[in-house]
């Protein structure tokens, strides 16, 4: 004998499956009717997107090897800084900025951008700053500062032209105009390793306007590259320049001992007086001493140097950005079948409820 759930859960099936086929016929009886959705729909989409101007950017693309060895560089970096007595400095190699895994980061970094906007560029004969370019040829202007129904338009940075400046010397409002700019460029701009490489890398960009697309590109690259060889090269140049003081100092002690040795030599030319013979014995030998490590110096600064030379990296480009750019859509051939889509949904829904209507009114 069946339990009194179990009907009720056989009832509901049924129930559920008759509704069912119910709404499959519905379909199949009306079939004409979402088919000529389907086909207003598709032919709505298609006026709109003949009629209205479709949204697209540019890809500037620029494709380049790093290299980014540093074993040989290191270990003849940390023999210097045994005999100078700096060991430390060779513990830094193990916390290394520049790898492969960061790079992608430094190139879409505020320190990269901010220095790449305040580079001066030439376009189509005229000198600017990076930023005031972008400013004016970028769509920012209508989209991130334009407002809407909510907000004003951000007249005052529309209207803002920048001067060359140091980024800890901006204002508050040169920095909520920075801070948009920045936004919007690092996430327009992207670095990728090419597939099956290990060090070749595409750095592209999507921006509205062409020429700025592919200045952005070449600047952000340069930038790059002068931020990469002075941050790689930052502890050594800092010892180059300590070396350096040494050797000047060197260089007037050597002066003044040299003079000082004439002196003497002038004073007694006969050696007549043992104390002069002295004097003279003395400043011989601080010359000597003083000229041996003058060369001993300049062996070192010579080294730092070849140092820092080694350790610079090479940017090798592999493929240039070159006009015309390959315009990149936004939303290509999607807008036929989103109306498509909406007219069939709209359209089936109109049905069932017409229908449950009619079966709901029947006497």
């Amino acid at each position: 004998m069946e339990t009194k759930s179990s009907i009720d859960t056989q009832v509901s099936t049924k129930e559920l499956l008759v509704k069912t086929f119910g709404f499959f016929k519905l379909l199949f009886t009306k079939w004409k009717i979402w088919c000529s959705a389907l086909l207003l729909g598709a032919i709505a989409g298609l006026i709109h997107d003949y009629f209205v101007d479709e949204e697209f950017n540019y890809r500037g693309v620029i494709i380049f090897n790093l290299e980014l060895g540093g074993s040989t560089q290191m270990s003849q970096f940390g023999g210097l800084a045994s005999t100078l007595g700096l060991m430390g400095s060779q513990g830094a190699s193990s916390g290394e900025l520049f790898t492969s895994q960061n790079f992608p980061t430094i190139v879409r970094s505020r320190a990269v951008i901010e220095r790449a906007l305040m580079k001066e560029v030439e376009v189509d004969g005229d000198t600017l700053l990076m930023i005031n370019y972008v400013a004016d040829s970028s769509d920012i202007a209508e989209k991130e500062w334009g407002g809407d129904l909510f907000h004003k338009p951000f007249t005052a940075a529309i209207n803002y032209t920048f001067e060359k400046k140091e980024p800890k010397d901006f204002t508050i409002l040169e920095n909520q105009i920075i801070n948009t700019i920045y936004e919007k460029l690092r996430d327009a701009t992207y670095l990728d390793l090419a597939k099956g490489t290990n060090s070749i890398m595409v750095l592209s960009a999507l921006l509205s306007d062409e020429k700025l697309t592919k200045k952005w590109v070449e600047t952000v690259l340069e930038t790059t590259e002068e931020f990469y060889v002075e941050m790689k090269t930052k502890k050594t140049r800092e010892l180059l320049k300590i070396q350096e003081k040494r050797l000047k100092k060197l260089e007037q002690d050597l002066l003044s001992t040299d003079s000082r040795t004439a002196q003497l030599a002038l004073q007694n030319p006969n050696f007549i007086d043992p104390l002069g013979r002295m004097q003279e014995t003395q400043a011989n030998r601080k010359s000597n001493f003083l000229s041996n490590q003058y060369v001993t110096q300049l062996a070192t600064i010579e080294g730092l140097e070849r140092v820092i030379l080694e350790q610079t990296p090479i940017f090798t480009i592999v493929e240039e950005t070159r006009l015309p750019l390959e315009k990149d859509f936004n939303r290509e051939g999607l807008d036929v079948k989103l109306a498509s889509l909406a007219a069939l949904v709209l359209t089936i829904l109109t049905l069932v409820i017409v229908d449950a209507y009619k079966q709901i009114m029947k006497p």
